[in-house]
């Protein structure tokens, strides 16, 4: 298989459409999601396929957060580099949201300060309590400690998605030389 696989597949599947459609992307901008998507993949080592589920399962809560597509499918590359756990993170932001949209407070917002006071605290002790408060039992300390370490940060990965056009086509062209010149030196042996 070539490393080209895992982007092939994407094409034939509908796991981009889906998360393009819950996200109110244009169709048009297919391939350009797609890149984005593989350009991630390849910097962070999670494959294309889990990384659009993510974005397909979780997008809406990150576009709640106030994360656009580029943003959230950077994050969840970030938590798979990092190894945050992306389900138990975005189930304490999804509590959060829940309550501050029941307070009729902006979760955008909201979910930017919240960040803020756990990266701020003086030590992971506060850190962990305040993100408990915010985030609930099950999601607090985890995202504390990804938080406070630097783990939730996930502009380097925005940065490289930034630069992501092309990269499908480029790493297809990429394969198919390296086979060209694979056969042909079978083909001379």
């Amino acid at each position: 298989r070539s490393t080209l696989f895992p982007y092939t597949t994407l094409f034939r599947s509908s796991i981009v459409s889906r998360a393009m459609a819950n996200a109110g992307i244009d169709s048009s901008k297919y391939s350009e999601v797609l890149d984005e998507i593989a350009i991630a993949a390849q910097a962070s080592g999670i494959s294309a396929e889990k990384l659009t589920e993510n974005l397909t399962k979780y997008g809406s809560q990150t576009r709640a957060a106030g994360l656009n597509t580029k943003e959230s499918i950077a994050l969840f590359a970030q938590f798979e580099k990092s190894g945050v756990n992306a389900e138990t993170a975005i189930g304490g932001m999804k509590k959060a949201m829940k309550e501050w949209s029941d307070e009729g407070k902006n979760s955008r917002i909201e979910f930017q300060r919240a960040v803020q006071e756990i990266k701020d605290s003086p030590n992971i002790l506060d850190a962990t309590s305040k993100a408990i408060e915010i985030f609930g039992t099950k999601s607090g300390a985890e995202l504390a400690d990804a938080i406070q370490s630097g783990r939730f940060e996930y502009t380097e990965f925005l940065d490289i998605i930034k630069g992501s056009e092309g990269t499908v086509t480029s790493t297809y062209e990429e394969n198919r030389r390296s086979e060209e010149r694979r056969v042909g030196k079978e083909c001379r042996s």
